[in-house]
């Protein structure tokens, strides 16, 4: 006969609530919830170097480069080039401290290659001398416009590119730093670059291009004013408003020059861009000549004075473009827009007072400035922005009103509304920008 089983001992009573597990099970219970933690892994170094940054293969087609990213406290300027398996270059003498080396772009078979990248705007070696060099020959074609576009960017204007033919792209840059004033010689297939609002209010880049076709055809558009040149025409490009360049060169010299010395001497920029300079205004044959010189001259130290030179030379031939014909509705004209840039901080200024202070009547007054693709009063706006623009960059300014009503504005909305409309950001984006860009130098 078969005993029956002990019952187990219930945890409660009946009729009473469950009593609380005693805490060895209650601890079990906790460790078996617990994740199980992962074994922490020992960080991996670069691919292809050991912890001290050298290479493990000791590879002599790459020493070079693992060097570079070794080096970072006073890397010397890598220059893409022709010259080495590898087809990176390092200059004999680091000019000035670069950027962090980006190891993005293939050569040849091997997945290694770099472009040197920046913030948006003027150079790393601004106010310095020195030369680099960059070529597509060595990237793999693949990938050879998406090189071309980060450099142009990183060392001239950042906009958006297109590349028009349909064989492989074919580029090289070569750019001299005097100072102020940097001259990219280029040399590239037919492409396309496209600089628009939103490129604006990323990018303070406010300098003038002076742009001289040695050796390549082109178009401009610009200020709702489109042109065609060719060999041996210069050309002037506003970056701080949008344009568009389609262009095939061979010898395509782009000179950036500084603005604030060139606005002492020019009433506004807007009339002069995308217009043909004539060979036979003073200077401009001298101007061509010296940036041809500059452009294959080695940037030194004791070169500084060429830039400024250039920069003299630009201003004159500038001059000379917008008093260019002898006309009386030229000379009419010039005088309006002076008597507009004296008389702009007046927010009485109407077209009435303009027209009776000139002695011209309203009629004429509008269709001289029909002539020239505008009005008399968008004139006059557009004179307001680029002085108010000026000041913000200035600094010194304590509020947005400030500059509005210190220009002529009347409605501080209207001017915010006007700004961002012309420049692709609003005045007070500016306005900080000024008041940090001490703390960064």
């Amino acid at each position: 006969m078969t005993l029956p089983r002990p019952r187990k001992r219930p945890d409660r009573t009946p009729g009473t609530k469950r009593a609380h597990p005693p805490a060895r099970r209650l601890a079990a219970r906790r460790r078996r919830r617990r994740p199980t933690p992962e074994p922490k892994l020992a960080p991996e170094p670069l691919a292809g170097l050991d912890r001290k940054g050298s290479r493990h293969d000791h590879s002599p087609r790459e020493s070079d480069l693992a060097g570079a990213v070794a080096s970072r406290k006073q890397s010397p300027v890598l220059i893409p080039c022709a010259k080495g398996p590898t087809g990176v270059h390092a200059a004999a003498k680091p000019a000035c401290a670069m950027p962090v080396l980006y190891l993005r772009y293939s050569v040849g078979t091997m997945a290694a290659s770099m472009s040197i990248l920046r913030p948006c705007g003027r150079p790393a070696w601004k106010d310095t001398c020195m030369t680099a060099a960059f070529t597509t020959r060595q990237i793999d074609s693949r990938e050879r416009f998406a090189f071309w576009h980060d450099v142009v960017c990183s060392h001239c204007i950042p906009a958006d590119s297109q590349c028009l033919d349909e064989r492989p792209f074919h580029g090289s840059l070569n750019i001299r730093q005097y100072g102020d004033v940097a001259i990219s010689t280029m040399a590239a297939s037919s492409h396309r670059w496209r600089r628009q609002s939103h490129h604006l209010s990323r990018d303070s880049d406010d300098d003038l291009w002076l742009g001289f076709l040695e050796n390549a055809t082109a178009r401009l558009d610009q200020d709702q004013r489109r042109i065609a040149i060719g060999p041996g025409d210069l050309v002037l490009y506003d970056a701080c408003r949008p344009f568009e360049w389609c262009l095939s060169a061979s010898a395509l010299h782009l000179v950036r020059l500084p603005r604030a010395p060139l606005m002492r001497r020019l009433t506004s920029t807007e009339p002069l861009t995308a217009r043909p300079i004539p060979a036979t205004l003073p200077g401009a044959t001298s101007l061509k000549a010296l940036i041809r010189d500059g452009a294959r001259l080695d940037a030194e130290a004791s070169s500084i004075g060429l830039g400024e030179a250039m920069v003299d030379l630009a201003a004159l031939v500038l001059e000379g473009l917008g008093g260019a014909g002898d006309s009386r509705n030229d000379v009419l004209y010039r005088r309006l827009c002076h008597y507009l840039q004296q008389q702009h901080q007046d927010p009485s200024l109407s077209l009435d007072r303009i027209a009776r202070d000139n002695h011209v009547s309203r009629r004429t007054l509008t269709r001289l400035f029909a002539q020239h693709g505008h009005t008399p009063m968008a004139a006059l706006w557009a004179i307001r922005l680029e002085q108010s623009r000026a000041t913000l960059r200035a600094g010194g300014i304590r509020s947005v009103t400030e500059v509005a009503l210190e220009h002529g504005f009347t409605s501080v909305s209207h001017f915010s509304r006007s700004f961002r409309q012309a420049y692709g950001h609003s005045p007070s984006t500016l306005l900080q920008a000024g008041r940090h860009a001490p703390e960064t130098m």
